[in-house]
C-alpha cells in the first residue's frame, strides 16, 4: 500500500493545526487605547470596542499622565519600579512566523488620599449654548461654550476664588482654535477645606463641528492651589447643544 495517502493526511492535519493557532492567535489580539476625552478604551480584533473603566485621562503641562477616578481619587500613571500596584497584560507577535505571547507589566503609584495637597479637578460637563435673537431680517446666532469643573481642595487652606482667575484658564479646540475665557461662575468666595465646589467656566463662542475632535481647558498652575498646570479635554461626541433665552 502506498504510504502517499498517509503523507497526505499527516501534512493536511499540521497545516490544520498551525492555521488554528495563527488564527488563535489573531483573534485573541487586542489594542488598548485612550479616546479623545481621555478614557481608555480596548479595540478587539472583530471590529468591537468596549471602555475598560469609568476612569478617564489628563495629562500635565510637564508630561505625566493622570489618571482621574471618578470617586474624585487621582493616580500618577508612572514606569518606574518603585509603583506601588502592579498591572499586567499579556500581548501576541509573531516571532519568525511562530506565535510568542509578551508579559507586559505596568507600574503605577497610587495616591489614595491625595496626600500632596493638591486639590482634584474633574471636567464632568461641556455645553455649547446657543441664543438665538430674531431681526427684521433673519435670526442671529450667538454662542458660549460652558466647562463644568468639579474641583475638590485637599489642603488644609481654603481656596480663594476670584474672577482674576479667569485669566489662568484658556479653552482651545483639537484644530487649534484660541477662545476668550469670559467669566467663572461659582457660588461663595472660597472652597473650604476639605470640600468640593463646582465652578462653570464660560467661554466666548464655540467650534464648528466639522473636523473638531475636542474641546479643551488648560489650567495654570496655582490657580486653584495646584501646583502644576492641567490639560482637561472633552469629546465632541460628549458635548451638549442647548438653546437658552442668555448666557
Amino acid at each position: 500500500m502506498s504510504s502517499l495517502p498517509i503523507l497526505n493526511r499527516c501534512i493536511f492535519c499540521l497545516l490544520g493545526v498551525m492555521s488554528l493557532g495563527v488564527f488563535s492567535a489573531q483573534v485573541s489580539a487586542a489594542e488598548d487605547v485612550i479616546s479623545d476625552d481621555g478614557r481608555e478604551v480596548r479595540l478587539n480584533d472583530d471590529g468591537t470596542w468596549s471602555f475598560l473603566s469609568r476612569d478617564r485621562y489628563a495629562s500635565t503641562i510637564d508630561g505625566r499622565r493622570i489618571r482621574l477616578i471618578p470617586d474624585g481619587r487621582w493616580e500618577i500613571m508612572t514606569d518606574d519600579v518603585t509603583g506601588v500596584e502592579e498591572r499586567s497584560q499579556a500581548t501576541n507577535s509573531s516571532v519568525n512566523g511562530a506565535a510568542a505571547t509578551t508579559q507586559v507589566t505596568r507600574k503605577i503609584v497610587r495616591q489614595p488620599s491625595n496626600t500632596g495637597g493638591n486639590p482634584s479637578i474633574l471636567l464632568t460637563r461641556v455645553d455649547i449654548l446657543k441664543k438665538k435673537t430674531k431681526t427684521h431680517k433673519a435670526i442671529k446666532v450667538d454662542t458660549r461654550t460652558a466647562f463644568y469643573l468639579q474641583v475638590a481642595n485637599h489642603s488644609k487652606h481654603p481656596i480663594a476664588l476670584s474672577q482674576a482667575l479667569k485669566n489662568s484658564v484658556k479653552a482651545s479646540d483639537s484644530k487649534g482654535r484660541q477662545y476668550d475665557t469670559l467669566l467663572l461662575r461659582y457660588k461663595g468666595d472660597q472652597i473650604a477645606s476639605g470640600a468640593s465646589k463646582q465652578i462653570i467656566v464660560l467661554i466666548d463662542g464655540a467650534p464648528r463641528w466639522y473636523g473638531v475632535k475636542n474641546m479643551n481647558l488648560k489650567i495654570d498652575a496655582n490657580t486653584f492651589g495646584d501646583n502644576s498646570s492641567i490639560l482637561l479635554s472633552k469629546n465632541m461626541n460628549d458635548i451638549d447643544n442647548k438653546i437658552v433665552e442668555g448666557f
